[in-house]
Order: C-alpha cells, then sequence, then structure tokens
C-alpha cells in the first residue's frame, strides 16, 4: 500500500512502540474468511517489529490489534494453496491467522517480510517458513471423504481457495420459501461476577440456554416460565458473536450485547461451539434479511475441489473442523461463465436435466484475484474433462441484468480493497495531533 508522509508520521506518533523504529512496508490483508468473518487487517512493518492494524475512526487512522517484535517470531506456517498464513511466536502462546485467498499476496508478503528481518535488528535467526501445509491437507482429505462416504486414499484435491460464494437466482422473492428461524438449546458454561475477587472476581456457572424466535435466553432450569437473561438477536444494537482464542476455557465463545459488554459462554467441544455460533449467525442473518430490503446472499468460504465434487465450507484452521455449505458434483456442472471484462469472478452453470434442489441454481464464484479465477477455471477443466473426455464449455455471460449484478456485488466486496493509496489530508491530519 502506498501512503503518504503525514500517514506516516501518524504511524510514527500513534503505533510505533519505540522512537527508533522506521517504516519499512504496509500490506493490506484480512483475517476470519475460512470461517465466515472476513474482517481487514493491516500489517505494519518495521525494521523491529510486525503490527496488526484495524481501521480507526478516520479513513486513514488505525488502532493497534497486536504487536509482533521479530524475536518473538518462532515460525510461519503457510496454508494449502498460499490462501493463508499462520504467524507463530516462540512461547506459541500468541498465534496469529491471516487470510488472504491470493497466492501472490502471500508470496509477496512473505518476501518482503523476509527481506525486512534480513535488514533490520533480529538477533535471532530468522524465522522458519513451512509452506507445505500437512495438517490443513490432512484435514482437508478427511473431509472430503466424508463428503464422498470413501476412503482418505481415493481422494485427489485439485483445488483450495478462499472465495465469496452466491447461490444465484432470478425467483421473483413471494416465491422464495422463507427459512426456518433457528432452533437450538443446551447447557452451558457462562462467566458471571461471583461478588468476590477470587480469580478476578468471576466464576463459572452452569446455565440453560435456549435459542428460539430470533431470542437468546438464559434460564436456571430448562422448564423456567421467566428467563434469567434475554438478548434478541435482530437488535441492530446486537453485536454479533465469536470464538474467544486463549481464554481461560476451552470452547469459548462471546456475545457482543448492547451496551458493548460481552457475555462470555463455554461448551463441552469444538462440535458444540460451531453448532451454537452458527444457530447464532444465522438468526442474526435471518434478521437483517426481515428488516433490510436488499439482503446479501454472498458468504465468504473455503471453495474445495476434487475429481467427484465442487465444495463450499466454512473451516476451523485451529480444529480441522469443517462445516459444508453447498455441494455438486461435476458430472452436474454444464460449464462456466465469465466476463472477459471483469476475471474477478465465475458463474458455475448447472444442466438443466440434472438439476436438484440442492443446487438448481447457478452459483457465482468471487475471487481475491484474477489469477485465483485463472487457477478455478482450469482446475474445474481438469475434472470436468476427466469425466466427460471433452473440453469443458466456458460461455461469456450475455445476461445484462446479470452481468449489473454481479459487478455490483463483486464492486461491493473489493469497495474496501480497491483504495491503493492511504492518504491523510492536512486538515484530518491537524485533527488527529489535537
Amino acid at each position: 500500500m502506498k501512503i503518504d508522509n503525514n500517514t506516516k508520521l501518524h504511524l510514527m506518533l500513534e503505533i510505533f512502540k519505540n522512537e527508533s523504529e522506521e517504516f519499512q512496508n504496509l500490506i493490506r490483508m484480512s483475517t476470519g474468511h475460512m470461517e465466515g468473518e472476513v474482517e481487514a487487517v493491516f500489517i505494519l512493518l518495521t525494521d523491529q517489529s510486525m503490527y496488526l492494524l484495524r481501521r480507526g475512526g478516520g479513513d486513514a487512522t488505525f488502532h493497534t490489534d497486536a504487536v509482533v517484535p521479530y524475536n518473538e517470531l518462532d515460525y510461519l506456517s503457510v496454508g494449502v494453496n498460499y490462501q493463508s498464513i499462520t504467524l507463530v511466536c516462540t512461547n506459541r502462546r500468541n498465534q496469529y491467522w491471516l487470510t488472504t485467498g491470493d497466492e501472490q499476496l502471500t508470496r509477496y508478503f512473505l518476501a518482503v517480510l523476509v527481506k525486512v528481518m534480513e535488514q533490520g535488528s533480529r538477533t535471532r535467526e530468522l524465522p522458519s517458513v513451512l509452506r507445505d501445509a500437512t495438517t490443513q491437507y490432512i484435514a482437508i482429505r478427511k473431509f472430503i471423504a466424508q463428503e464422498h462416504k470413501s476412503e482418505v486414499s481415493d481422494v485427489s484435491l485439485l483445488l483450495y481457495s478462499l472465495v465469496h460464494w452466491e447461490d444465484l437466482s432470478d425467483k421473483p422473492s413471494h416465491d422464495i420459501p422463507k427459512p426456518h428461524s433457528p432452533y437450538r438449546e443446551g447447557v452451558m458454561l457462562y462467566k458471571a461476577w461471583d461478588g468476590s475477587y477470587l480469580f478476578g472476581g468471576y466464576a463459572w456457572k452452569p446455565g440453560f440456554f435456549l435459542l428460539r424466535n430470533g431470542m437468546f435466553y438464559r434460564l436456571l432450569q430448562r422448564n423456567d416460565a421467566v428467563p434469567q437473561l434475554a438478548i434478541s438477536l435482530k437488535s441492530c444494537d446486537f453485536g454479533g458473536c465469536r470464538r474467544i482464542r486463549g481464554g481461560d476455557k476451552p470452547y469459548s465463545f462471546e456475545l457482543i450485547l448492547p451496551d458493548k459488554s460481552s457475555l462470555e459462554l463455554a461448551a463441552n467441544d469444538d462440535y458444540e461451539v460451531s453448532e451454537w455460533l452458527h444457530a447464532i449467525c444465522s438468526a442474526v442473518s435471518l434478521g437483517m434479511e426481515q428488516h433490510s430490503p436488499t439482503p446479501s446472499p454472498c458468504l465468504p468460504c473455503c471453495m474445495i475441489l476434487d475429481k467427484k465434487k465442487l465444495i463450499t465450507c466454512h473451516e476451523d484452521i485451529q480444529t480441522g473442523f469443517f462445516r459444508c455449505l453447498g455441494s455438486c458434483r461435476i458430472e452436474d456442472i454444464g460449464g462456466i461463465s465469465v466476463d472477459p471484462d471483469n476475471k474477478y469472478y465465475c458463474i458455475v452453470e448447472f444442466e438443466a436435466a440434472e438439476m436438484t434442489s440442492d443446487h438448481e441454481q447457478p452459483w457465482v464464484l468471487y475471487f481475491n484475484s484474477p489469477v485465483e479465477e485463472a487457477k478455478f477455471e482450469a482446475a474445474l477443466a481438469i475434472a470436468w474433462k476427466d469425466i466427460f473426455k471433452v473440453d469443458m464449455p466456458v460461455f461469456v455471460i450475455d445476461n445484462k441484468t446479470i452481468r449489473s449484478r454481479c459487478r455490483e456485488q463483486q464492486n461491493l466486496l473489493h469497495s474496501a480493497w480497491k483504495k491503493s493509496d492511504i492518504a491523510m489530508t492536512r486538515k484530518e491530519f491537524e485533527e488527529m495531533l489535537q
């Protein structure tokens, strides 16, 4: 990213921990794509440390999410197909998961980081860069085998990519069946003030929790008529939910309440956490759809392609847990449609005679770069030709309505990433100093 002198000075005054630090590079990446919660993160490299920054209050200001001195960086692990990077510190307790969805960006980041550390003040040996992604490969192959109900040895992974996925539908809204409100119940632990200052004044207590009709309840007993706590997930003030990394309880997550406080919860295992988070997010999404005239059907997710199926899913990189969002057989694909003037997306077309309720509408896959889209075209062509023994049809999108709709969605997805220059006006700079 190109930045001006005012922004550099802002970083030096507000972000740098040491006065002697020198700015080296600023690279735009993201977090949470694999789990469906994309958030921009800016990697600031100085000659001494790496900073993970988020956007601040203004368009050109930042706040620090984490600081990683180069001497504390133990190794870097690159994900499958260079779609993600894990930073692991020497104490192993501090780990950071970065997502790019772009092999070129990942390789660029690694090259710049190594160069900066070589020229900087790092006193330890350079950290190792693990590029084989063995653990993630194994988890993906197991997931595919479960989807196929086959042996892991029969799985042949062709491509793994981070995309945005849309199930394209031209149905009028009154023809689309309204989704059922998510329902879930069960016992979990919750963190509550216990009136003492032992263990910081908080203790974990059991409670019965119920998710129904967009409301999240805590009850003392399952059959209680009056809940102890009621949270509306449809409220615009509800802040969402997220996993807690490195907390004092395993398998924990939290709800961000309207007053900006949080309710910390702990489940029995990773599967239960994922089920609760999925149900809560579905309830929030349903509430947004009911209140928004133009809901977005586009989901950030992982895309997996093997010789039998094309699968979209969410992945917990720490546990290797996958949740399938949608899948289709390669033999049901009739070809792909592309936009010659916008190679950030393509449409997967299905054979009309083979339509099923699972994928009767075309899929749109949005990529983070034209190179990633080209890799998908090539991989799908291999899988398709292996079955049909002829080249896969590639069409040009000639429907102006569909082309306009997809371009608009792609522009929305990339609007935050298209600003290659981060500049701060003189007025903004003076206000920042004040």
